[in-house]
């Protein structure tokens, strides 16, 4: 059986997973911050870690981070209520193995533990569109800017009015 623990600051909401996973995995411990979870993990040597994004004394990121420098064999899966690719793409960079957002269903929760399990990804088609679409759409950045530009933008940066003339 899969070994799981639970990192989350809301009691019902671990309740809720335990019930959804019943049966299918074993819950081998819970944590509400992310300094407790540091510290219970290794001890429970869990094969999953399902992890709150938005905890109370650090994110689920940097304890993602951490986890991985000291668990490296540890298979992240975020359950969070953020559901914008950004976090997504944070926590898979931070060592994560794969993000769901609390609106799942509960088909999807237990596909998505058996797939991380397995040492797979896991990401919700809809999640991994938008993540696509967030990667072939470019916000402008310094890069579009002529010299020209660039040369205004960091005059205007030392306090120079915009009334000054600039010759090139």
């Amino acid at each position: 059986m899969i070994r799981v623990f639970l990192v989350d600051d809301h009691p019902v909401v671990r309740a809720g997973i335990r019930y959804l996973l019943q049966g299918k995995v074993e819950i081998v411990g819970e944590a509400e911050t992310g300094q407790e979870a540091l510290l219970k993990i290794p001890q429970s040597r869990p094969q999953v870690v399902i992890l709150d994004i938005a905890l109370p004394d650090m994110d689920g990121i940097q304890v993602a981070e951490k986890l991985k420098a000291l668990y490296p064999e540890a298979r992240l899966l975020a359950l969070s209520m953020y559901a914008e690719p950004e976090y997504a793409e944070r926590f898979l960079q931070a060592g994560g193995s794969g993000y769901l957002s609390k609106e799942a269903i509960e088909q999807e929760l237990e596909d998505a533990v058996l797939a991380v399990a397995r040492g797979e990804h896991y990401l919700p088609q809809s999640l991994l569109y938008r993540m696509i679409q967030a990667q072939t759409v470019r916000k402008p950045g310094p890069e579009v800017l002529t010299e020209r530009e660039l040369m205004v933008v960091r005059y205007l940066a030392q306090g120079l009015s915009g009334r000054v003339r600039i010759y090139v």
